[in-house]
């Protein structure tokens, strides 16, 4: 999440537009959650503060629906306001590897987003197409990026995504692909949506 947070900033500069981008990432280097607080502006006026408040967000783009159901992400959220894109794809915790019958409760995860998101959010396992697709689980999070933007939810261009992926200089061709794959894969087949 903090190269997609990256990637709309550049993309953003790119565009001559405003950004302010706010990451969260404490623990990530110990597994914990990471949270990026990303806006974006066509002024530099309109951009003053990094942090997203209570209610505010436009957009939640999740990798993991745990992490978007915590009380740090929920606050974000209006239901009149907030659209979703969510990966239900089911990543471990460390009470699985404690426990191998830990059940995940995604049923439950699951209402508490659907409570608090609009209700043409987006609920989909990206995690599988980036895998059989292109290989590697690591795409997923730009695959989203790339539903996203075709879903109308960034007001930015493809053409200054994809040069921010070329500037950002890593795995250039597969999160091209990813990004690309994102809006059509799922013009296509339909597949995402809610359950």
């Amino acid at each position: 999440m903090l190269t997609i947070g990256a990637l709309l900033g550049m993309a953003a500069h790119i565009e001559g537009k405003a950004s302010m981008i706010l990451d969260m990432s404490g623990l990530a280097q110990k597994g914990g959650a990471v949270l990026s607080h990303v806006r974006l502006s066509e002024h530099t006026a309109d951009v003053t503060c990094s942090r997203i408040v209570t209610g505010t967000a436009d957009l939640v783009m999740a990798a993991d629906e745990v992490v978007a159901a915590a009380k740090e992400t929920i606050t974000l959220c209006e239901s009149s306001r907030t659209v979703g894109v969510i990966n239900t794809h089911v990543i471990p915790t460390a009470d699985f590897i404690l426990n191998r019958d830990f059940n995940f409760q995604s049923r439950k995860v699951n209402s508490v987003l659907e409570t608090a998101l609009r209700k043409d959010s987006s609920f989909f396992d990206f995690t599988k197409p980036a895998e059989a697709l292109l290989g590697d689980s690591i795409a997923t999070n730009i695959m989203m990026l790339g539903y996203a933007y075709q879903k109308g939810l960034l007001p930015l261009s493809a053409k200054a995504i994809e040069q921010a992926i070329e500037v950002n200089g890593v795995a250039i061709k597969m999160n091209t692909q990813a990004f690309q794959l994102g809006p059509s894969r799922r013009r296509r087949s339909g597949a995402a949506g809610r359950r």
